[in-house]
């Protein structure tokens, strides 16, 4: 049997076989490969890849930088960018965003961070002659101009303090110490013996029916020898009035706390030794602002320890009054 030509082998391959290994033969003699990128540089291994740190101990955003100064030949940027920069980078497409994006290290080579902005027009230090723009002024002392100017704010505060001065009752409300009245009136709400001594000497009875009858009672109470203001129970529209007007008011919590119980006294005291009061309210019965700031400054021009004894003595008018429809009064009825 013949064994064919040995220099003639028969080909065996499927049919088309040697155009596909044509086609390989050709691919592989170089060129750009599909997608059109160019073929890499495979550095030598014996030697430092080009632009590689000169120092290692730096850190890895400088040894990027100095790749990217080896690569592009253009000095490398370190300073982040500011929010304000980086914001406006992201919106125009210059920089890619993500963590630590303000970073030009952390940006692809060749990406090109907006400069930052101009601090904005600078003071002439020198003016057209060259000589110094402000220089000192031989004479010595301040400007004419700046005379003037302090004179003005001058006169406008000795404006303020005529206008201070032209209203005194201003200046009692200001000067009052509320905090020492709060103080002292809690010391006084606090001796019991004082109150029960006080309550004993007390003829005015509270009718519950009067409260209905004239929507308000009002009752005498006997402290000491010339000594006797007469408490009135203050209505809702009153008590609304108050706590409007105490919102007005500016302060600690503690301070505000006072200066309402001195703006629940006004209400309430209605004379003092038989003396009715300015009165707080209108023709119809509504309490009036500037009727209200009257009586308190003609309450606040009493000594302290008069207005803290008023308090004290207000409270327990109050919880007297109360007392009308305390539970022992609902159950007997």
């Amino acid at each position: 049997m013949s064994k064919g030509d040995p220099n003639n082998p028969v080909d065996l391959s499927p049919t088309g076989a040697s155009d596909y290994a044509e086609r390989i033969a050709a691919a592989k003699q170089g060129g750009v490969p599909l997608g059109g990128a160019p073929m890499p540089n495979i550095p030598r291994l014996d030697q430092p890849p080009p632009g590689a740190p000169r120092d290692r101990h730096l850190g890895v955003q400088s040894q990027h930088a100095q790749q990217a100064q080896a690569q592009t030949g253009q000095p490398p940027i370190t300073q982040a960018m500011s929010p304000e920069q980086y914001q406006k980078a992201v919106a125009a497409g210059q920089v890619l965003p993500g963590v630590g994006g303000a970073y030009p290290a952390n940006q692809p080579v060749g990406v090109q961070v907006p400069p930052p902005a101009p601090d904005g027009p600078q003071m002439e230090k020198t003016g057209s002659d060259g000589q110094p723009a402000n220089p000192v002024r031989p004479e010595g002392g301040l400007s004419p101009q700046t005379v003037e100017q302090l004179n003005a704010v001058a006169e406008a505060n000795k404006d303020e303090e005529k206008k201070s001065e032209e209203d005194p009752d201003k200046e009692d409300l200001d000067d009052f110490d509320f905090e020492e009245f709060g103080r002292a009136s809690r010391e006084i709400l606090n001796n019991k013996e004082r109150r029960e001594a006080i309550e004993a000497k007390i003829k005015d009875e509270l009718d519950f029916e009067g409260l209905i009858v004239n929507q308000e009672l009002r009752q005498s109470v006997p402290i000491r020898k010339g000594f006797v203001p007469t408490f009135r129970t203050p209505s809702g529209n009153e008590d609304l009035f108050v706590k409007r007007l105490i919102g007005k008011v500016d302060g600690s919590e503690r301070y505000i706390l006072d200066y309402f119980a001195v703006m629940g006294l006004v209400c309430s005291l209605y004379s003092l030794n038989g003396r009715p009061l300015p009165s707080h309210l209108d023709s119809s019965g509504d309490p009036e602002e500037k009727l209200f700031e009257e009586k308190m400054k003609v309450l606040l021009k009493y000594p302290l320890v008069i207005i803290t004894d008023l308090s004290a003595n207000f409270s327990w008018f109050t919880i007297r009054v109360q007392g009308l429809l305390a539970l022992d009064k609902v159950k007997d009825f």
